[in-house]
């Protein structure tokens, strides 16, 4: 087993699909509405690759950095750009890309040293004009789940630490979003709070409750932050 096994191996459930892919959707809509005309496109931690069909299927640039060897062979078979390496920092020049995603990414960062150096070098990477977008699990609504679901969790984000953190690096902040899953709002916050008080009960389980974990994580909210490098 390698770095990242766990996760590549881990199949979803329908919902859980749904979910991912729908969640992926928005957020590469918000980003081509930031910045329509994007041809180079750097995503760090692609995982399934769902962004990747997207932005291959439009005709664009695509280069993704994926340190997990079966992920980034599914990666390669899309005809994406794949460098089997982990950031920060990125092996890349000044200034060469439109666009920067990272999806999930943020909260494995070590320190805040790291995460700093980790949006730093989005901003060094991209073109003045270019937009990032950074999407994490907002550890405000996480809480201990967020520390549960996943070993490799170190750096709690949430909508303010991430405003703070893109600032501080230079970006200027353009959005900033809350999203439950596949839904906004309504009907996500009403389903979180159903989620969180069934959370609470899976913690008095006597038998293992991943499974229920795994469903709770389908309706926690996640922040998402748009910058753009002036």
């Amino acid at each position: 087993m390698s770095h990242y096994d766990y996760f590549a191996a881990a199949r979803r459930t329908y919902i859980g699909q749904w979910t991912a892919v729908g969640a992926t959707a928005h957020f590469c809509r918000l980003v081509e509405r930031s910045h329509p005309a994007a041809h180079d496109v750097l995503e760090i931690g692609p995982g399934k690759g769902w962004m990747a069909q997207r932005l291959l299927a439009q005709g664009r640039s695509y280069t993704c950095y994926e340190p997990n060897a079966e992920l980034a062979a599914g990666l390669g078979a899309l005809g994406a750009v794949v460098k089997r390496q982990s950031v920060p920092p990125l092996d890349e020049p000044d200034a060469c890309y439109d666009v920067f995603l990272a999806s999930h990414v943020l909260e494995h960062m070590a320190t805040p040293d790291r995460a700093y150096l980790f949006v730093s070098e989005a901003y060094r990477v991209l073109r003045p004009g270019g937009v990032a977008g950074i999407v994490s699990p907002d550890y405000s609504h996480w809480g201990r789940d967020f520390f549960d679901c996943d070993y490799t969790h170190v750096y709690p984000v949430t909508a303010n630490r991430l405003r703070q953190l893109m600032s501080d690096a230079g970006f200027s902040i353009e959005g900033l979003y809350i999203r439950y899953g596949n839904f906004g709002w309504f009907p996500g916050a009403a389903l979180d709070a159903i989620v969180q008080v069934a959370s609470g009960v899976r913690r008095y389980l006597p038998s293992d409750s991943y499974r229920l974990l795994k469903a709770s994580l389908t309706f926690h909210a996640n922040v998402i932050a748009l910058g753009r490098k002036p």
